[in-house]
């Protein structure tokens, strides 16, 4: 059983390893120029060529992207909770939110960078913009789901609203809180490159306009890689986060 399950985890690296060498081998058979399609190995040489100049603009969007992400975090939760205590609010700031995510976040982030300029808050605040809605939605969603009874059982012992919060409808919200930052983990490292898209002096953003207006393809493919690198870490991390702070699922889904 254990061997069938390592197997199992490492069926994904597996594929993407064979995706590799297809995708090297489809450059090499078809001689395919780097400006039109990288191979991998000319991706990974020039990861290393420029590893000094791509870990400082990493380090730049990866600040924005954790710190956008950590806004994100506590004002989604924060929404949620006043919208779950005050229906009133929930029916008022539910199209609302609803609504700010219907508008392109490419439409929106020009405006952004015209009102607040082209500094580093800008761009967290798109990140913010971009995560608030998934963290937001699904912790509600978990407040929601608290079992009525329970609460209904404490009030009658006498426990206080703050007591019933702490003892039932957080640790009932708190997997689909994780569910959302999960998601918003993911698109966290998007918005920050949108940003830099879009008027910035560091980051993988522009450093892929460049890569773009100079006709280098590697280059491009390179920093996207790095991109996916940090969502992935990001997203490890949360998962992480999730185990240890709640034990009691992963007991629950390995029965």
């Amino acid at each position: 059983m254990k061997k069938s399950q390592n197997i199992g985890k490492l069926t994904p690296a597996f594929a993407v390893l064979l995706f590799l060498i297809f995708w090297e081998c489809l450059c090499r058979i078809l001689k395919l120029q780097n400006y039109v399609l990288p191979a991998p190995s000319r991706i990974f040489t020039v990861l290393w060529e420029k590893r000094v100049l791509l870990t400082m603009h990493t380090s730049y969007t990866l600040y924005e992207a954790v710190i956008g992400l950590f806004l994100s975090c506590v004002f989604g939760v924060l929404a949620a909770l006043v919208m779950y205590r005050f229906r009133m609010v929930e029916r008022a700031l539910s199209p609302l939110i609803v609504i700010s995510q219907t508008v392109p976040i490419i439409a929106l982030a020009p405006l952004v960078m015209v009102w607040f300029g082209i500094g580093i808050g800008p761009k967290i605040g798109i990140v913010v913009l971009v995560c608030f809605f998934p963290i937001a939605v699904s912790t509600l969603s978990g407040f929601k789901s608290t079992d009525p009874a329970m609460i209904h059982l404490l009030r009658t012992m006498g426990a206080k609203s703050g007591r019933i919060f702490i003892d039932v409808s957080l640790p009932s919200a708190a997997p689909q809180i994780f569910t959302g930052v999960r998601m918003a983990a993911t698109y966290s490292v998007m918005g920050a490159v949108i940003g830099e898209w879009l008027g910035a002096k560091s980051g993988l953003g522009i450093f892929m306009t460049r890569a773009i207006s100079s006709h280098r393809a590697d280059m491009l493919f390179a920093s996207v890689f790095i991109v996916v690198l940090i969502s992935l870490i990001l997203y490890g991390i949360t998962v992480t986060m999730e185990q240890i702070f709640l034990p009691w699922k992963k007991i629950k889904s390995s029965i």
